[in-house]
């Protein structure tokens, strides 16, 4: 099950309807609980600082529970786990841009090392531990992230847009490797 943590995004419906296509069952969550499953925090409009609720879900639930947060999202987890957040020298709003894998995991299988995927952010995240950058744009600024020892995940692009090349398989062999993670 994922609980969905919408932040009033246009590509929240997407997503939604990514997870009905792989067959995830998907509860919107508006309020706190400690129910078990995959948090989802999904992009929106703002500044991460002002996801209160994004990020307590994340700073009680993330020892028991997988998150994965999508550039917004990304950044919630960033500053949740004491990270910096700075305006990007790479503003991109609905462009495709090369990303680069820096280190291969289980769910990157049948990913190319260059890839194409599609950016909507103008700030950029940095100065964050316990987590491995292991995809970077051309400007070495991290576009996804992993935590050493949970299972949190974030990714500053929208794979679900159709600029991302591999978008769909990314996000299809993630929930995979979450589901069967042991």
């Amino acid at each position: 099950m994922i609980f969905f943590i919408d932040n009033l995004d246009s590509f929240n419906f997407n997503f939604i309807e990514i997870f009905k296509r792989l067959k995830i069952k998907t509860k919107i969550i508006k309020k706190y609980t400690k129910n078990k499953g995959i948090f989802f925090i999904a992009p929106g409009a703002g500044h991460p600082k002002k996801s209160k609720f994004s990020i307590k879900i994340i700073r009680h639930l993330y020892k028991h529970n997988p998150i994965v947060g999508i550039c917004l999202g990304h950044q919630i987890i960033n500053l949740s786990f004491h990270g910096k957040i700075n305006l990007s020298k790479n503003i991109s709003h609905a462009k495709k841009v090369k990303i680069f894998i820096k280190f291969k995991c289980l769910f990157l299988n049948n990913i190319p090392f260059k890839s194409y995927f599609c950016r909507y952010n103008s700030l950029k995240t940095f100065g964050i531990n316990n987590f491995d950058k292991i995809m970077v744009d051309s400007y070495k600024e991290n576009m996804f992230i992993i935590h050493k020892l949970f299972l949190i995940f974030g990714m500053q692009f929208h794979p679900e847009s159709i600029l991302s090349y591999f978008g769909i398989r990314l996000m299809k062999n993630l929930f995979f490797y979450i589901k069967n993670y042991d």
